[in-house]
């Protein structure tokens, strides 16, 4: 007799247990389905390199271990879908990248909402579009693009570019500080701290490398084409620790060594 009754209350129970658990794995994957939806509607996903994991966020043109990351983009999306140039796409991601982490120092988080991001990504898009530069060109048509890496551990290569800068060729160009290693903040720290020069210069920073070539071509190496970001109109004399060309850095006119 007790076998049947608790036959028969299994058999009222077991629906109700079947529509409970039913609604509890439908709530749980309606939850993972909207934070994956929210993702995808943000419309940045698609433009974005995934990032580089921290061991292997390395330079070895430049023999540095980046403490920082760079957000990359994906220059082939964002080209068929917004209709950008490659020089466009670079000032782009430069921008985002100073931005990005700007409002992450100024917020204490350690990413930015993906709503944040979204807006981000697309001021900046239209901002390029009306043809707004992350990068000022120097309004110098002489520029010299001068690689400080190895200045970062070395104080004797600091030493060396500040005697080339006051020089007689160096005097002749406006400086602009190129490296493989640092974001922008951390290398205008460096350049405040180490470098201290009393006069105008500007930077590119690893904010504006890329693994993109300008065809929009995947390549083995992420670098950059100076030209592209300072402007085609100008002189451009690349200077590094020594005149062996570096595959990493292309679109200048002539080197020379500090």
């Amino acid at each position: 007799m007790l076998k049947v009754y608790r036959r028969k209350v299994i058999g009222i129970l077991l629906p109700f247990l079947a529509l409970f658990f039913i609604s509890c794995a439908h709530e749980r994957n309606l939850r993972r389905y909207e934070v994956g939806e929210y993702y995808i509607n943000s419309g940045v996903s698609k433009y974005f390199l995934s990032d580089l994991p921290k061991w292997a966020n390395f330079s070895n043109v430049s023999s540095c271990r980046r403490e920082g990351g760079v957000r990359f983009l994906n220059f082939n999306s964002i080209s068929m879908s917004l209709d950008l140039k490659y020089d466009q796409i670079l000032h782009l991601q430069g921008g985002f990248n100073e931005s990005y982490r700007e409002l992450k120092g100024k917020s204490g988080l350690r990413f930015l909402p993906l709503k944040e991001e979204e807006k981000l990504f697309f001021r900046w898009s239209e901002q390029v579009q009306a043809d707004v530069k992350s990068f000022r060109s120097p309004k110098h048509n002489k520029i010299a693009v001068i690689w400080v890496d190895r200045a970062i551990h070395d104080v004797q290569d600091a030493k060396k570019i500040v005697r080339w800068i006051d020089g007689p060729v160096g005097i002749q160009y406006y400086p602009v500080f190129l490296s493989h290693c640092l974001n922008g903040k951390e290398l205008q720290r460096f350049i405040s701290s180490v470098i201290k020069l009393d006069l105008e210069y500007s930077l590119i920073s690893y904010d504006y490398f890329s693994p993109y070539s300008e065809k929009m071509e995947l390549s083995d190496n992420i670098g950059v084409n100076l030209k592209m970001i300072i402007g085609d109109d100008k002189e451009v004399l690349f200077v590094g620790p020594s005149e062996k060309k570096v595959k990493e850095f292309r679109g200048y006119d002539k080197m020379t060594k500090y």
